[in-house]
């Protein structure tokens, strides 16, 4: 058990404003990456789109610190409790004879998770 410490009313008020600062400030910062990633996302597709209308799609393009060329990636479905129960069910139906367990599996999961308690400090606008 920790001991008390005596806190002073103007260091709790610098604390908190000093949170509130950088609270606001990793605020406008998501904000800005936000918009910065959907302006990014609607060059690339543009560009996607130029270059398969002119058949350059295998092209490399030479930019400053570096090159650009098309990739292909996979992009998995998030894993939620709604997608699994959905693969498992699949499963069971692809596997004659056996029993479906998927409730029985998804609820074993859920009842077994664990997870860590934190305290932090919410702010409501």
């Amino acid at each position: 058990m920790t001991a008390p410490i005596s806190l002073n009313m103007n260091d709790l008020g610098n604390l908190v404003r000093h949170w509130v600062h950088y609270d606001t400030l990793i605020t406008n910062y998501n904000k800005q990456v936000n918009d910065a990633r959907r302006e990014r996302d609607r060059y690339e597709e543009t560009i996607l789109v130029k270059l398969k209308q002119a058949n350059y799609e295998k092209a490399i393009i030479q930019i400053e610190n570096g090159r650009l060329s098309v990739n292909e990636e996979k992009q998995y479905q998030n894993l939620t409790f709604k997608s699994l129960e959905e693969l498992l069910h699949l499963y069971y139906r692809s596997t004659t004879g056996k029993k479906d367990e998927t409730g029985d599996i998804l609820k074993f999961i859920k009842d077994n998770r664990t997870f860590e308690l934190l305290k932090r400090l919410k702010r409501t606008r």
